[in-house]
């Protein structure tokens, strides 16, 4: 198998002399998600002390918003960023893109033939926030597993073709295995290498190509069935979990505590005024050049929301509640929070 295009874009950036131990991180995105790239890096560069590499697996994020990105991580000098473009047709255009994943949501796959040198890696979604220095996650303990990972626990309760009970007698998963959430993965790339776990993955997709409700997330639990290791929930604390009732009490402990925050669901703090750590989400969202953007995509998600007679000015209270500091914030948000009761 090739290796994809390695493409740096606008460039590479380099703050300082990378670090031999420097942490490779990996996010995938487009241009709709590419403010969420910013606010994820920013993230974890504010509560990280050692050098970052991050490797954005590229799928059409324009140049503006490459400098974009690279304007809201400025202050920092301990980072590096590097663009690998992938011709996902190429690779998996006979994969499935049910619902609302796409092609790019198998590059993952690639990630340890992408840069070859790499001992082991992390991959993280873009709508997560992380809350801690991302050298604890990425010094973990792996056991000899191939992959480390949290389980997916909301999963159980669902029914038809989402339910994992259904989905393991489909894929032929043995009924012990626990499901696992692929949003944030500690990955042993040497391992991959090693046993050839790029091509299984691949083989894998095409077997059960018709039958994969979550594409990606199947197959790696096809392929790591019972092989991975678990980690903490504390290390993807899923927001779709929080209205769940009667949650074990280790999924409780890691709600108050969280190390990373995964706005899965349909609730994000950039759709709804409801969703879970918000206040989280627009902690870093405000200082990245995407804020007015994020902030305008949510007014519009409100106007869409709210009687035509009261748009303008919730509208016009939510912002100002985002965009205002001190006692004016307060204020408005009082106001947003207490509009139409």
């Amino acid at each position: 198998m090739g290796n994809p295009e390695n493409s740096n874009g606008t460039g590479i950036w380099e703050r300082q002399e990378k670090m031999s131990d420097s942490i490779p991180v990996f996010l995938a995105s487009d241009e709709n998600y590419a403010p969420l790239v910013a606010v994820t890096m920013l993230s974890i560069l504010k509560n990280t002390q050692s050098f970052v590499d991050f490797y954005i697996l590229d799928s059409g994020i324009s140049d503006d918003s490459k400098r974009k990105i690279e304007f809201s991580c400025k202050q920092f000098n301990n980072y590096s960023t590097k663009y690998l473009n992938i011709s996902t047709d190429e690779y998996f255009g006979k994969f499935p893109n049910r619902y609302h994943f796409s092609l790019s949501t198998y590059n993952r796959y690639l990630i340890p033939q992408l840069v070859p040198d790499l001992k082991r890696a992390i991959y993280s979604d873009v709508d997560v926030v992380f809350c801690g220095d991302i050298r604890e996650f990425y010094d973990l303990d792996m056991e000899n597993y191939p992959i480390a990972a949290t389980i997916e626990e909301f999963g159980e309760d669902l029914g038809g073709e989402w339910s994992h009970i259904n989905r393991k007698k489909t894929f032929g998963i043995e009924p012990s295995h626990k499901y696992f959430q692929a949003g944030n993965l500690l990955i042993d790339c040497e391992y991959w290498r090693e046993h050839g776990v790029i091509e299984k993955l691949m083989m894998t997709t095409q077997q059960y190509s018709n039958a994969l409700v979550a594409p990606d997330l199947d197959v790696l639990n096809i392929v790591f069935a019972n092989n991975y290791k678990i980690l903490d929930y504390k290390f993807n604390v899923c927001t779709i979990l929080m209205r769940k009732d009667n949650k074990p009490k280790e999924i409780e402990n890691a709600e108050q505590n969280p190390y990373m925050i995964h706005f899965a669901g349909q609730e994000k703090p950039w759709n709804s005024e409801s969703a879970f750590y918000s206040e989280r989400f627009w902690e870093y969202a405000r200082d990245t050049a995407f804020y007015e953007r994020l902030l305008l995509t949510m007014h519009k998600v409100l106007m869409a929301q709210t009687p035509k007679n009261t748009l303008w000015r919730k509208g016009r209270y939510w912002i100002l509640s985002h965009a205002l500091w001190g006692r004016k914030k307060a204020y408005y948000r009082e106001k947003f929070e207490k509009f139409g009761k």
